[in-house]
């Protein structure tokens, strides 16, 4: 008798795992300053002769001015996107209670007028970037006031679940508040940073300090210094899982499906153009620049590697053929690699004594598995 494996997500399983990541990531953070400031108070309770009125001051200085360039660096952020996108790229600018009269096509408007209502998110402006590439992203002070960034190319090779897909990511980003987050947790390292250079600046005064305080100051820098390392380390699992949560957002709020989600990161990550079908090229076509003319001889294999060389370098192609069909969709644990697996893969049953059921049991995965219906992570 053959017994079928039913593999389905675990969303609830799945937003725990985010969270404890995120919840690591913090603590992590905040241990090594905390542990930096603890090497600052040892090196200030060894005696030695030194102005330490005048250290503590340019350390509690360097503090203030740090909190001082985070909240600026907040503030102003906005207004230089919008600087950088102009000179970068040619834009055109959509306020978004004039949705109606942009250039979009309209399943587009009525899915994100939907989820921006549905979701209680401020979305203030939708900037439509002159550009083939794919490429979207948001930017703001908050969720009260977000800016939407979606590139012509978007349209062009991303079909429509898949372009649903990634803007339920972006306004995740937004509802998420991760404009504020990610600032916020860059002054930990940023604090760790000034106690190594505090620390760094008294173990100069080694003409001041006797030989047997000279060594433990110099100790407690390098072991701030290492801490610092750590600390931008647990900042970019920070990072990690806040795009993790958003591809969860996209499908667990947004109403996306787990499929879309993930043959639209496998087009905008690596370059896979041909793995769904594309989009609308005429949907967007005034944002798009002139089509290259295509030689007559070439042949099909030809064209598809000259589409992937717009968007990823051939290192990353060649790792794509040397694995198989492979996606890291971060929604899900840590990394997961399911190789070699057929692209029109609909069914969530797979037969017991299938290559891929044992696989999926070797990895540990059971019935409530985080597996979704293409078996793509």
């Amino acid at each position: 008798m053959n017994t079928v494996l039913v593999i389905h997500p675990s969303f609830s399983r799945t937003k725990w795992n985010l969270r404890g990541r995120f919840a690591f990531a913090t603590l992590g953070m905040a241990s090594m300053a905390y542990l930096s400031l603890l090497s600052v108070v040892v090196a200030l309770s060894l005696r030695f002769e030194v102005n330490l009125y005048q250290k503590l001051a340019s350390l509690g200085f360097a503090f203030l001015f740090g909190l001082g360039w985070l909240l600026f660096q907040w503030l102003v952020s906005p207004l230089f996107m919008n600087f950088v996108i102009s000179a970068t790229f040619g834009v055109h600018v959509v306020h978004f209670k004039k949705r109606r009269d942009a250039p979009l096509p309209d399943w587009f408007v009525d899915y994100l007028e939907q989820q921006v209502e549905t979701t209680k998110v401020g979305i203030k402006k939708v900037l439509i970037l002159k550009d083939e590439t794919m490429n979207a992203f948001v930017y703001g002070h908050g969720h009260w006031n977000g800016r939407l960034a979606v590139s012509a190319g978007l349209f062009k090779y991303l079909n429509k679940e898949e372009v649903k897909a990634v803007i339920g990511h972006e306004l995740s980003h937004v509802k998420n508040n991760d404009f504020i987050l990610i600032t916020a947790a860059t002054g930990f390292p940023l604090f760790t940073a000034f106690c190594y250079s505090f620390l760094r600046e008294l173990s100069r005064n080694s003409d001041t300090i006797t030989s047997v305080v000279y060594p433990i100051i110099l100790g407690l820098a390098i072991f701030t210094r290492f801490l610092y390392t750590l600390s931008m380390l647990f900042l970019l699992t920070l990072t990690r899982t806040r795009e993790a949560m958003a591809d969860f957002g996209s499908i667990a709020t947004y109403g996306n499906t787990p499929r879309a989600m993930s043959t639209a990161l496998l087009k905008v990550g690596y370059g896979l153009l041909d793995i769904t079908p594309q989009g609308n090229p005429d949907a967007m076509a005034a944002f798009l620049p002139t089509e290259v003319k295509v030689v007559e001889n070439m042949d099909d294999e030809t064209q598809k590697k000259a589409r992937m060389e717009k968007t990823k370098p051939s290192e990353t192609r060649k790792v794509i053929g040397s694995l198989g069909f492979m996606s890291h969709f971060r929604m899900n644990c840590f990394f997961t690699e399911w190789t070699k697996l057929p692209l029109n893969l609909e069914s969530t049953e797979l037969s017991s004594g299938s290559e891929h059921s044992q696989w999926a049991k070797s990895s540990g995965c059971s019935v409530h598995t985080r597996l979704f219906q293409t078996g793509l992570r």
